[in-house]
């Protein structure tokens, strides 16, 4: 959440679970996300960058993933075993990059698309707002 967030989701590999939370919670007090985050929303749709941005709102992973500001969805009981492999690997390699991959694309699925809300719920609560794309 917040600034740590700002930094993670520049990185070429986002690996996001079912246990994590995305959010903006300096709004709450008065402040703007910092400048790393702004350039992440910018990518957003318009409406649900709003949304997350004005109301600080909590995500799940699976719309993290969803919304592409992870590249690879993992459930949490998943994690440890990913986690060992990793460690287990040799970085020293100049393969590096392709033994990472192949190991995401091992453990990695995206999410299943019953756990995922209905409806598109940021862009529904801007055009509510009146805050549709000619006034956003």
């Amino acid at each position: 959440m917040g600034g740590g967030a700002g930094l993670a989701l520049h990185g070429d590999f986002t690996v996001v679970s079912n246990a994590v939370k995305f959010a903006m919670p300096e709004v709450f007090i008065g402040f703007f996300p910092d400048v790393g985050s702004g350039y992440i929303f910018n990518k957003l749709p318009r409406p649900t960058a709003l949304w997350l941005l004005l109301t600080g709102a909590r995500i799940s992973g699976q719309m993290m993933h969803g919304l592409g500001l992870a590249t690879h969805y993992i459930e949490s009981r998943g994690i440890q075993a990913l986690y060992k492999t990793l460690l287990q690997s040799d970085w020293r390699r100049s393969e590096a990059i392709s033994i990472l991959k192949s190991q995401l694309a091992t453990y990695c699925e995206p999410p299943d698309s019953k756990q995922m809300p209905e409806g598109n719920y940021p862009e529904r609560w801007t055009y509510d707002l009146g805050w549709g794309p000619s006034r956003a």
